[in-house]
């Protein structure tokens, strides 16, 4: 999957869901990579069964990551915020991230800058990466886009293609 053979990666975890239908990392998987695959029935049915088997927070997430997947941008925030409500003295970092990409996706920039403060907050430098790729889309949503270009140079990595994608968007 990670390498994007896709079907590959199909036929290996068909047989991983007849061993382990009911173990919410197979299944979870299994909705990346229907998604992936751009199925949008089978993506939907894997999230039928992480419903069942796994934490909301985390269904939630994973059921926002698929909206997201298919365009669906106020469903997945819709998803995300369920997501962030279940733990919010410490929601993971991927759901308060994908919080603040889909308001900025809506153009809720005020409500995209309270949520990445709040990550950079209980963050630290976790993902630093991550979290300077979203302070650059909240610029560049915001029309600042020097200071988008200014904000690429906290990277470490420069090297990776989302350094790369985001210096030619700003």
């Amino acid at each position: 999957f990670l390498i994007g053979e896709l079907d590959s990666a199909r036929d290996y975890l068909a047989t991983a869901l007849q061993r382990h239908g009911d173990n919410r990392y197979v299944v979870d998987l299994w909705a990346q990579l229907a998604a992936e695959r751009g199925d949008e029935n089978e993506a939907r049915q894997a999230l039928a069964r992480l419903e069942i088997i796994d934490r909301p927070v985390y269904f939630n997430f994973r059921k926002s990551r698929v909206e997201w997947r298919f365009g669906k941008i106020e469903e997945a925030r819709d998803s995300a915020l369920v997501a962030f409500n279940e733990d919010k003295d410490r929601p993971p970092f991927s759901v308060v991230a994908q919080v603040v990409l889909c308001d900025i996706a809506l153009e809720k920039v005020d409500e995209a800058t309270i949520f990445l403060g709040k990550l950079d907050r209980d963050f630290g430098d976790i993902r630093r990466d991550v979290r300077t790729g979203l302070h650059c889309r909240l610029q560049i949503a915001k029309g600042d886009f020097t200071e988008a270009l200014r904000l690429t140079n906290r990277f470490v990595q420069k090297d990776s293609p989302y350094y790369r994608i985001i210096r030619h968007d700003a």
